[in-house]
């Protein structure tokens, strides 16, 4: 069984090719969170800055909490 998705091969050829492959040099990792205020593990703090490119060096204490605060404003 051959299951296509969001990266639909084609049906016409038998031999296997992708159309396209999208990659990006940055990501939001909090992109999909809804405007409001998070706390937030050490690990998802880095991952969003690793998402930036940006290195941080910087170790963290367990017992300290993390708080985002995520808004997006739309111009129009």
């Amino acid at each position: 069984i051959r299951i296509y998705a969001d990266n639909q091969i084609g049906y016409k050829n038998k031999k296997l090719h992708m159309k396209w492959f999208d990659i990006e040099n940055e990501y939001d990792y909090f992109a999909d969170y809804k405007d409001g205020i998070y706390e937030i593990t050490a690990d998802e703090y880095r991952e969003f800055y690793r998402g930036k490119n940006i290195m941080i060096i910087h170790s963290f204490t367990p017992t300290v909490h993390r708080h985002m605060c995520k808004y997006n404003k739309i111009f129009v």
